[in-house]
């Protein structure tokens, strides 16, 4: 009978388990971080975390993550770029692409600038950023190529 419970239990767990995960968001905040190259943005991404084990492959997803949807601002080099994705929906209502597409390898569309990482630990927490050259025209075209968002040629139509 204990065993039962136990198990009953592990089970319910195990289930519950994997939709916790899925809802578990990276803590991230994006700044614009200067001028880049023609067709790119450079960004500053700061992603928190329990700890110091981030990834290249994390900040270039909260890069991607960060000009799709949220923008981006830098009072220091006078940017303000907004998301673009220009519903804020969006990324629930087109979640079939927006799902695989931002867990899928992101390097054509992002690279960390070499030297830019940083660590810093503030009370419990690690926040470790880096600058990101984010491909903006390669990413606004992957978008437009698979009917995400619509190109500026279909709002003439």
């Amino acid at each position: 009978m204990h065993k039962r419970i136990i198990l009953s239990a592990l089970l319910i767990l195990l289930a519950i388990m994997p939709t916790m995960a899925a809802k578990e968001k990276i803590e991230y905040t994006i700044e614009g971080a200067g001028v880049g190259i023609e067709g790119t943005y450079l960004v500053k991404v700061t992603v928190v975390s329990k700890t110091p084990a981030i990834s290249d492959d994390q900040i270039r997803r909260c890069a991607v993550h960060g000009v799709l949807f949220k923008g981006f601002k830098s009072v220091e080099h006078r940017q303000d770029q907004r998301p673009m994705a220009s519903d804020a929906q969006a990324e629930n209502q087109q979640k079939d692409f927006y799902e695989p597409f931002l867990n899928s390898d992101l390097t054509i569309f992002a690279t960390p600038v070499e030297g830019s990482r940083l660590l810093m630990k503030q009370g419990r927490k690690y926040h470790v950023s880096a600058v990101v050259q984010v491909f903006k025209e390669r990413l606004y075209q992957h978008l437009v190529k698979h009917g995400v968002i619509k190109g500026l040629d279909q709002h003439f139509e």
